[in-house]
């Protein structure tokens, strides 16, 4: 998933180019508090208890409460 911010305006979209912004506004609340424009390259997940992420249970939506994105790539900022 890519974290873009540019100015006041926050945007969230998918690897396969889909606009996930209103499916996860805490991530999109984070992303406000920075300070300047920026574009974060990372992953959409949700944690299993044991320990192995889940990515099937991001895709399907029945987890969307518990996502959190993990970022690896600062691309702009």
């Amino acid at each position: 998933m890519m974290v873009i911010r540019e100015r006041d305006r926050v945007r969230l979209n998918s690897r396969g180019g889909h606009n996930w912004t209103d499916r996860y506004p805490w991530i999109v609340e984070t992303a406000r508090k920075f300070k300047s424009s920026l574009v974060l390259d990372g992953e959409a997940v949700v944690l299993n208890v044991d320990g192995p992420v889940r990515l099937r249970r991001v895709a399907f939506g029945r987890y969307d409460g518990e996502v959190q994105f993990y970022a690896f790539d600062m691309l702009a900022g």
